[in-house]
């Protein structure tokens, strides 16, 4: 939370189901923030997703 923090992270949220963090950031913050958790934390396995703003979208795949 203080490293998410320190790079104006909006939100830090700890998994109840496993040693799982998620932060929720502006992407231009993203790179300069993996690299201080890659740094600071041991193990550490990042990646970068995008917020769906669209929607589910369907497609038949059987007919």
């Amino acid at each position: 939370k203080t490293i998410a923090s320190q790079h104006n992270a909006y939100a830090t949220v700890i998994s109840g189901a496993g040693p799982t963090i998620l932060i929720f950031s502006r992407k231009e913050n993203s790179g300069e923030l993996v690299r201080s958790l890659n740094s600071q934390v041991v193990s550490c396995h990042s990646e970068l997703v995008d917020i769906n703003i669209s929607g589910v979208k369907e497609r038949i795949v059987y007919q």
